[in-house]
C-alpha cells in the first residue's frame, strides 16, 4: 500500500486507509497510512470524518488516557465492540457525514468475525 499511495504522491488517491491485522505475537496492529504513504504502528486509530470524534474517546475510554487516577485495564472482546459502538454512535449524533451503520471486522487467530451496527438514519 505505501508504494502505491507514493507512486501517486503528485496525483494522490486522497484515501486515508488502515491496514489491521495480528503481528508475528499474535497481538493487534493498525497500520495508518497518509496520503503518500507514509505509515506507523497504532494499537487502534481511526479515520474518516468522524475521527475527530472517536479518536479522543477511544483514548479516555480504552487506554484510560488523561484520566487522574486511572490505569489502562484489558478490555474483554464484548466490552470493546460495546465502546466501538458507543463511540461511534455518539460520533453520528455530531458528524452529519456519518454514514447509517458501522461494520466492524474482529480479527483473531482462529479467523475474522464481522458484524454491522446500524446507526441514526436520518
Amino acid at each position: 500500500m505505501s508504494s502505491l499511495l507514493y507512486q501517486r504522491r503528485f496525483f494522490p488517491y486522497y484515501t486515508f486507509n488502515m491496514v489491521v491485522g495480528l503481528d508475528d505475537a499474535g497481538k493487534g496492529v493498525c497500520y495508518s497510512y497518509d496520503v503518500v504513504g507514509s505509515t506507523e504502528p497504532f494499537e487502534y486509530g481511526t479515520r474518516g470524518t468522524a475521527s475527530s470524534f472517536v479518536e479522543p474517546l477511544l483514548d479516555c475510554l480504552m487506554r484510560k488516557e488523561h484520566m487522574v487516577g486511572q490505569a489502562p485495564a484489558a478490555m474483554s472482546r464484548a466490552e470493546t465492540v460495546e465502546t466501538l459502538k458507543n463511540a461511534f454512535t455518539s460520533a453520528a449524533e455530531r458528524d452529519i457525514y456519518t454514514g447509517d451503520s458501522v461494520k466492524f471486522f474482529v480479527i483473531t487467530k482462529d479467523g475474522v468475525d464481522t458484524e454491522i451496527f446500524p446507526l441514526r438514519k436520518d
